[in-house]
């Protein structure tokens, strides 16, 4: 059996928007909750990075099997741990959806909304931010800095995925911390890796980014997902909280 390398530790995050496979939100979260974290071992530790439309959704139609139910009190003893998403999911550059750039005002809105239902809900606010779409310009940025420890909107390409030290950047009120693993590669709009594509053996520490609905049955690239999960997980890794990614 190979042995247990503690030193590698992976950052698992999660974007739980409305923007995919919107009919099978809710069974993808508890999918998600009752069959992949149990994989992920022991005192396992994740981020969902929460859209409030998603969230009002899952809470009203979720309770199927109790998935809301057992959502909640994740995050209430700390595996889970909640990022702000924005309330509505608008492309704050536009960018993304080619639309006019949303302005700074109802970009901190969108930030309050979230933070408020997430005050009302789980008694707790999030101190990690991602933003839809990852695009955000600097004033945005600014805005983040401001108001949260971690900032998880940053990218590394395959070509620097060995740089360790490119993963966590410290800036002056928070931490950037950069995707270096994707699990599926349909997903995402950048040039990521997927664990297939890396020499996993050289990497100390994985930053992998998800939707929870890639994992399930309704997503045509389900499998990829799996499998990918499947390589991370031989490795022996440890995943953990923010907190415990940058002080270990």
């Amino acid at each position: 059996m190979k042995k247990r390398n503690l030193n590698k530790l992976a950052l698992l995050i999660l974007d739980f928007d409305p923007e995919h496979h919107g009919r099978h939100l809710n069974e993808a979260m508890t999918y998600f909750i009752d069959e992949v974290y149990p994989l992920l071992g022991q005192d396992a530790k994740c981020v969902v990075n929460i859209c409030g439309l998603a969230l009002l959704h899952y809470k009203r139609y979720g309770n199927r099997n109790d998935g809301f139910k057992k959502f909640k009190k994740m995050i209430l003893e700390g595996k889970i741990i909640i990022g702000n998403h924005s309330f509505m999911h608008y492309d704050f550059t536009g960018g993304f959806l080619q639309r006019e750039e949303t302005p700074l005002s109802e970009i901190l809105v969108e930030l309050c909304r979230l933070d408020e239902l997430c005050g009302e809900e789980f008694l707790m606010y999030p101190n990690c931010y991602r933003a839809p779409y990852f695009n955000i310009n600097e004033d945005t940025r600014q805005l983040l800095r401001d108001r949260f420890r971690f900032d998880f909107n940053g990218y590394i390409k395959i070509s620097s995925v060995y740089e360790e030290d490119k993963v966590i950047e410290k800036g002056d009120r928070n931490y950037r911390i950069n995707t270096n693993i994707v699990l599926d590669s349909q997903s995402w709009q950048e040039d990521i890796a997927t664990p297939s594509q890396v020499d996993l053996e050289r990497i100390g520490r994985y930053v992998v980014s998800a939707h929870p609905y890639e994992f399930h049955s309704s997503c045509n690239s389900y499998k990829e997902t799996n499998e990918n999960l499947k390589l991370l997980l031989n490795e022996r890794i440890v995943f953990v909280s923010p907190e415990d990614f940058i002080v270990n």
